[in-house]
Order: C-alpha cells, then sequence, then structure tokens
C-alpha cells in the first residue's frame, strides 16, 4: 500500500480498545452550568447597579474613593461581558435541540447558527424572525445600560442639620471720625467721598457681594452681630392738594381765578436731608398722591435716621465668603444697642464727615420728584425728575398722560431697606479699612452645605428593563437542555461528525468534542482539491499521478473528478485558477 492509501485509511481506522460512550440525557447531567452562571452573573452585575445607586443617593463625595459611576461602568460591561457569554452558549443548546426535531431543515440549522452571531442577519432575518434573532438583538442592545447608568448618578449640594458655632464677623460699631464724605463751603455742604468710603458705595451702587474671609463658617450660618447702623423714627401725615380746574358761572375758565392749579402741585417727592448742626442724623422725606382724585391729600412719610450701635441678623455664605442681611428682615428689625449723642462725632474733621457722605449717597440714589398740573385746553402736564418718582407710579389700570389720575406707591419701606443695606455695607468697610477694629466672636446656627452623589432611578430603570429583557430572552434559548446525550459545542468537529463527514466517520459520534481533538487532533489535513475515482470515491493513486500531472493542466483536461473537501493532506491539493468542481 502507497503513502497516500495509507494516509487515507488511517483517518478511517478507529481507536482500538475505544469505549463507546452512551447518550446520557438528563435535567442535572446536561446542566448549562456556564451558561446559566454567566445569566446569575449579569443579574447580579444589575442587582449590584442597584445597591450601588441606592447606597451612593445623598451620601457625601468625600466618602467615596471612586465616583459611583465607576463602579457602576464596572457592573455594567461585566453584566454586559457575562450576557454575551450567555447567548453564545444558550444558542449552541438551541442549535442541538433544533436539530434534533422532527421534519427540520437545514437553512432552519444555518439560521439558528447565524442569527446567533451575525446581528445584521437577525436584524435582517425577515420571515425567519425567531428567538435567536431576538436574543441577539437585545443582547447587542443592552450595552446601552452603560451610558444611563452613568447618567444616573450625578452631584449635587445639599444642606445637612444645623449646628451651634462660633464665627468671627469684622464689623464696626462705630465709624472712625470723617469717614465717609468731603465739606465745601461755609454751610458745610458734602461735595465728595472718602478714598475709604468711594468703594463703598460703588459696591453699593453695582450691588456686588459683601466679601469676609475667615469667618469660621462651612455651608451657611446665620447670626446676629453687632454693627453701626441707624435708629429710625417715622411719623406720617397729610396734606391737601386740588387739581381740578374752577369755572366761572358761565361755564368758562379763568386761570386768574385758580392761579395755585396753573403753578400745579408736587405729587410725589422723595429725598434725603443732612446738616451739619445734626451731624449724626439723617432726614428721609416721602411725600406722594396715592389716589387717581384729581382733588385729595397728599401722603407725607418723614423718618429719622440717627447713628447707632445695632444688631443685624446676617447669613453668612461660608462656601462663597459672604455676608447679606438676613432675608426678609427689615431695618425695623435691628434691635438698637446703643445711640450717640451729637457729641459722639465731631461735625468735621478738618473738611471731612463722618455721616455726610453716607447721606450724599443715598440722596444721589433716591432724590426724585413728580409735578402735575392743569395746562387748559392741553389737559395735564406731568413732569419727573429722578427714577424713584417713575419707578413708583402706580397706574391702576388707567394710566392717562392726559389726565390727572396719576398715583404712585409708597416708597418708604423700599428707601429705608436700601439705607439699611448701605449702612451695613460701610460697617464692614469701616473695620476691614482699621486694623485697631478687632472682630466680633459670635454664636451661630450652621449648616453646612456639601455635594453629594444623587441618584436618578428612571435612568436605572430604563437601563435594568433592556438588561431584564436580554436577560429573559437568553434564559428561554436554553430551554430543552435536559434532551441533550452529551455536552455539545459548535466545534467543526463536532458538527462534521454530527453530518457524518467520511473523516471522521469512524469516531464515536457521541464523543464530546475534547475527545474528537484528542482522537482526532494529531491527523494533518487540509482544505482543499481531492481527486475522485469512477464511483466517486477519493482514489489515492488517481491522486498520486493527478499531482504529477497537472501543473499547467485545468481540471477539465484530466479524467478524474475533483471535489473541494477537508481531508487528509496527502489526498489533497492546492486549488488553482480556473478550476472546476464537482458536487
Amino acid at each position: 500500500m502507497d503513502a497516500y492509501t495509507m494516509g487515507y485509511a488511517n483517518t478511517h481506522t478507529g481507536v482500538p480498545g475505544r469505549i463507546m460512550r452512551p447518550w446520557h440525557p438528563g435535567f442535572l447531567a446536561r446542566f448549562p452550568w456556564l451558561g446559566l452562571g454567566a445569566l446569575l452573573g449579569s443579574t447580579l452585575g444589575v442587582i449590584l447597579s442597584v445597591i450601588i445607586l441606592i447606597i451612593s443617593d445623598g451620601a457625601p463625595i468625600s466618602g467615596w474613593r471612586f465616583q459611583p459611576t465607576v463602579y457602576l461602568s464596572i457592573a455594567s460591561t461585566a453584566t454586559n461581558i457575562m450576557l454575551h457569554f450567555a447567548l453564545t452558549e444558550g444558542a449552541r443548546v438551541a442549535w442541538w435541540r433544533q436539530a434534533m426535531k422532527g421534519k427540520n431543515k437545514l437553512g432552519d440549522l444555518h439560521r439558528y447558527w447565524d442569527f446567533a452571531n451575525n446581528l445584521w442577519a437577525a436584524t435582517t432575518s425577515g420571515r425567519y424572525f425567531n428567538l435567536i434573532a431576538m436574543a441577539c438583538i437585545f443582547t447587542a442592545i443592552a450595552p446601552i445600560n452603560g451610558p444611563l447608568l452613568q447618567r444616573a448618578s450625578t452631584v449635587k449640594e445639599a444642606s445637612s442639620a444645623s449646628e451651634p458655632i462660633t464665627v468671627k464677623l469684622a464689623v464696626a460699631t462705630s465709624l472712625p471720625d470723617g469717614f465717609s464724605g468731603y465739606l465745601s463751603g461755609r454751610s458745610y455742604v458734602v461735595s465728595a467721598y472718602t478714598q475709604n468710603f468711594t468703594p463703598v458705595v460703588q459696591d453699593y451702587y453695582n450691588q456686588r457681594e459683601n466679601r469676609m474671609n475667615d469667618t469660621g463658617c462651612v455651608g451657611k450660618c446665620s447670626a446676629t452681630v453687632k454693627g453701626v447702623g441707624f435708629a429710625v423714627n417715622c411719623s406720617s401725615s397729610e396734606e391737601p392738594y386740588k387739581l381740578s380746574p374752577t369755572y366761572a358761572e358761565n361755564g368758562t375758565y379763568d386761570a386768574t381765578l385758580d392761579p395755585a392749579l396753573m403753578n400745579g402741585s408736587e405729587v410725589f417727592t422723595s429725598y434725603f436731608s443732612w446738616t451739619s448742626g445734626k451731624p449724626n442724623n439723617i432726614t428721609l422725606g416721602i411725600r406722594y398722591k396715592d389716589k387717581a382724585d384729581c382733588d385729595g391729600r397728599l401722603m407725607i412719610n418723614e423718618c429719622s435716621l440717627t447713628l447707632a450701635t445695632v444688631k443685624y441678623p446676617v447669613v453668612i455664605d461660608g462656601n462663597r465668603s459672604t455676608i447679606t442681611l438676613k432675608p426678609n428682615t427689615s431695618i425695623l428689625d435691628d434691635e438698637v444697642d446703643g445711640g450717640y449723642g451729637n457729641d459722639t462725632f465731631v461735625t468735621r474733621q478738618g473738611d471731612t464727615t463722618t455721616l455726610g457722605g453716607i447721606y450724599l449717597a443715598l440722596d444721589n440714589k433716591f432724590n426724585s420728584s413728580a409735578h402735575l398740573r392743569f395746562g387748559g385746553a392741553i389737559g395735564y402736564e406731568f413732569r419727573t425728575k429722578g427714577a424713584t418718582a417713575v419707578q413708583y407710579i402706580d397706574t391702576d389700570g388707567s394710566f392717562n398722560l392726559g389726565g390727572c389720575d396719576i398715583m404712585f406707591g409708597d416708597p418708604t419701606n423700599d428707601i429705608l431697606a436700601s439705607a439699611r443695606e448701605l449702612m451695613f455695607r460701610t460697617a464692614i468697610a469701616a473695620a476691614t479699612t482699621n486694623s485697631s477694629i478687632q472682630a466680633q466672636s459670635v454664636p451661630a446656627l450652621q449648616i453646612a452645605t456639601r455635594a453629594v452623589y444623587a441618584s436618578h432611578y428612571h435612568f436605572l430603570a430604563i437601563a435594568t428593563l433592556l438588561t431584564a429583557i436580554a436577560v429573559l430572552l437568553v434564559l428561554v434559548t436554553f430551554h430543552g437542555y435536559w434532551h441533550l446525550g452529551r455536552r455539545t459545542t459548535m466545534s467543526p468537529l463536532e458538527t462534521a461528525k454530527a453530518f457524518n463527514a467520511p473523516l471522521l466517520r469512524d469516531a464515536d459520534s457521541n464523543a464530546e468534542v475534547e475527545v474528537l481533538v484528542k482522537e482526532l487532533g494529531p491527523y494533518d489535513v487540509r482544505y482543499g482539491a481531492v481527486v475522485c475515482g469512477p464511483e466517486g470515491e477519493v482514489s489515492a493513486t488517481a491522486a498520486k499521478e493527478f499531482s504529477q500531472t497537472t501543473t499547467t493542466l485545468l481540471a477539465s483536461d484530466v479524467p478524474h473528478q475533483m471535489r473541494l473537501e477537508l481531508n487528509n493532506q496527502a489526498l489533497t491539493q492546492v486549488p488553482r485558477k480556473g478550476w472546476r468542481f464537482s458536487g
């Protein structure tokens, strides 16, 4: 027997003494430990993601070495890896179960394999769409759980319970002499701000935040601090006005009968006043027409603002190093802790004033007026000066520039609040610019704001739903595994043996793939052209002759048939361009 014949014969010789393995189905015998274990791992990955989001929700970021998103990413990655592995194992079981069914078609076997390994084939399966295709699609979609879980955890600020602490606040309880302005002329008119007070006015006009460092507050703190401020005393009165014309008995209007009407009335005024004779006092005057009537009474408010030490309710933001007056409080909430007589501050030191600059800043902002008079045939003439009058016009839906129905709201409380704010800013600036003023240690209630993780469970729900659907679909692919009689794979050797390939014909048909590899693995094989004899069987003699004479010949030029197959290396030829093969 020649070498070719011996090489071919060896592939068909069974292993002497081999024990033929029995068909051994059963629930436990064929239990797919790896596949179902991977599905269990995927489920645990989802559960772990839920636990991470629940535990991290509201937890401070300082308590986590790595962000929850890192752990969520690891969990989702592991979930998806195990899910894909489980699909591979489940598709293998489904393929062999399909192969065991009656009325089976080869096309069905191909599609079961193709849909499990090719997303494009699964999505374009059309009328052949089946469980394997659906499992493949949802397993491919499942990795979207990664970005969803990443979005499910963010950072936000949260407040803790209040706790008592002591804070240090640099606020002056009195103003240095001559702190705010310069005087000019024989009547001591305030003409300019001092160098220390100019930044205070600029910040006040531009509504910049009050900065205060090293207070000892972490988060937000509420406290009451002493500072220079105003003791306020207000009084109210009324004054008549007449804006309607007086007509003669014959029904005509004669301006000479009503000269006051032609001159008109100041229907709104707001102003501050200060004199060197009362250096520690500022007066606020308000006058306004509060009804649409042409004749009536003007409302008059007059407030005396006297320098005093008051207790300010304040809020400190330790994260931003700012201090503000407590919201929803007014100048009436500032408890007066001590006042000053006229001798407390010198009227002027050289040509400076302690309180005059504050008066000037307030009057420059709020000095305003509105004048209304009857103009005869043209109706009523309305003129304003300054921003406050226009700001507080209350039209009541009937505003008419030609009439006398113009009325105003009361600006007193708003102007007093603004004066209070300026005085508080001044108290802080006085302490900042004077190193001899020590910071006050005052008790406070601290509500610490800190960065915490926030979980968004709707993203978790979507990610969990997609993963759960994929897990359930893959789980169904394992249905019927207990009918298999051995552990199966999709190895080419095992499938070729199932199709009774001649090369593997003498191997145990119920052997697991490891046995096939052990018994047949040493044999040399090659995929190529083999020569068939007259009866269609592979002929070693013909193959030898053919290999010696086909250097330049085509397959159709020799008296042999050829086909492509995987066979003994000694019996195969490398296909050449132009060769044709039989079935």
